[in-house]
């Protein structure tokens, strides 16, 4: 004799949804914690992308899961994971950039000066720059 019941599933898919939700929302917290350990790099420094990879990576996570799962605590952690993304980027792009100065344009070239080199001879830097370009060291003590 068949009944019509169905068999029951192994695993259900809500509680992976959650599991996959915090993941992604732990990827997203550890962007910002790969850009300061890596922030030696010249590249990482300048382009925050080890970050980034890691942060939309957790995203797109946080957003597969909110998508299968509707529950509010999946939703909540995926809006969390996008919003802290978000910061992130704004804080890199935004916060990050060195305001205009007008006092920087007027240090832009140095004022012309006559100095000792290092056997004593004056070198003026009018002269020096008139044979090209001119790299100044100042240099604390005694060779």
């Amino acid at each position: 004799m068949e009944t019509d019941t169905p068999a029951p599933s192994l695993a259900p898919a809500a509680p992976r949804a959650g599991l996959k939700a915090l993941f992604g929302l732990a990827l997203v917290i550890a962007g910002p914690f790969a850009y300061m350990a890596l922030m030696g790099i010249p590249w990482v420094m300048s382009t925050g992308l080890p970050a980034f990879a890691l942060m939309v990576l957790g995203s797109f996570i946080v957003i597969i899961a909110a998508a299968t799962d509707r529950r509010l605590r999946v939703r909540l952690t995926a809006g969390l994971g996008v919003a802290l993304t978000l910061l992130f980027a704004f804080a890199f792009f935004v916060m990050a950039r060195i305001p205009a100065s007008e006092e920087f344009a007027a240090l832009a070239a140095a004022p012309d000066f006559t100095l000792p080199d290092e056997e004593g001879r004056p070198v003026s830097l009018r002269e020096a720059v008139q044979s090209g370009p001119v790299l100044l060291v100042f240099y604390r003590g005694h060779w």
